[in-house]
């Protein structure tokens, strides 16, 4: 088990360019982020309920989106919304249900950076050949 979790990719970040409050569903997800330009790097948003995310761009032009599910404190789980591209593959890339410290560090890496969404592209595709 690593030491890296979402709180040193959060702070290692830069913040989303973009206002995410507009992109709520009304049941506490963030269905129309998946599809908003956020540029090709890693980036954190903090909503207006204080709730914690970063939005891993992927090459096809969407977004992976982790994020803290409660307000008022409570930050121990983690849940994304995922572009379709990625939802058949939800279970192998960990992001099905709550998600760990671990498999945050597995799909951003050391860098925070664009190769996520390669890494996450290139697992992707592996799987959509079977």
């Amino acid at each position: 088990m690593s030491n890296f979790n979402f709180n040193d990719v959060f702070e290692a970040v830069d913040t989303a360019d973009v206002n995410v409050d507009e992109h709520h569903n009304g049941t506490g997800y963030f269905d129309s982020l998946r599809k908003a330009d956020v540029g090709q790097d890693v980036c954190k948003f903090t909503d207006n309920k204080d709730r914690r995310g970063i939005i891993i761009p992927l090459l096809d032009g969407r977004n992976i989106v982790i994020f803290e599910r409660y307000a008022m404190g409570k930050h121990d789980v983690l849940v994304a919304n995922l572009p379709t591209s990625v939802k058949s593959i939800s279970a192998v890339l960990g992001l099905n249900g709550q998600i760990s410290d671990d498999r945050i560090m597995d799909l951003v890496g050391f860098s925070h950076r664009k190769e996520a969404g390669q890494r996450i592209a290139n697992v992707t595709k592996m799987f959509q050949s079977f």
